[in-house]
């Protein structure tokens, strides 16, 4: 039989390598795209910020030139998500990822961002591209894109085979 104390010793062992994956940030970029996503959903600019790059950079849906750094990245947040009516939400429609490698993460993800305005959902469908970086141990967010989704009528008729 194992001493109790040697027990005690293992799974406090164990919580402290748990613990230290969980700070230092060893999620999966799928993990790093819901909490981006979530942070959105519920208008959380704090929470959106924790997972940008430092030196991120990207577009906006009503941005006319690109925006760097964290500082510009958090204007815009501020800026957008203050302006929702709540209930609000952030529904994913299409998502897909494509690795370069073990360090970069590509999304591509269509979505339907609303807010309810005198009861009744509205919003706008979108189409969106995530980079996302491993830096350190952490994934990040390193450069971003959003635009509106234009309607079936507006979109260029498939090419011939």
């Amino acid at each position: 039989m194992i001493p109790l104390h040697h027990l005690t010793f293992a799974v406090i062992l164990m919580i402290a390598v748990i613990s230290q994956s969980s700070a230092q940030g060893l999620d999966t970029p799928e993990e790093t795209i819901a909490k981006w996503r979530a942070a959105v959903a519920a208008a959380d600019v704090n929470a959106a910020m924790t997972l940008f790059a430092p030196n991120a950079s990207g577009f906006a849906t009503y941005s006319r030139a690109p925006i760097s750094g964290t500082s510009e990245i958090r204007k815009l947040y501020e800026n957008v998500l203050s302006r929702l009516n709540v209930p609000r939400g952030n529904e994913t429609i299409t998502i897909s990822k494509t690795m370069v490698g073990e360090s970069i993460a590509i999304f591509q993800i269509t979505d339907f961002i609303w807010e309810t305005v005198g009861g009744q959902k509205s919003g706008t469908n979108g189409r969106n591209t995530v980079v996302l970086a491993k830096v350190g141990a952490q994934w990040k967010i390193v450069s971003f894109h959003r635009s509106l989704l234009p309607a079936l009528s507006q979109t260029a008729p498939a090419a011939e085979p």
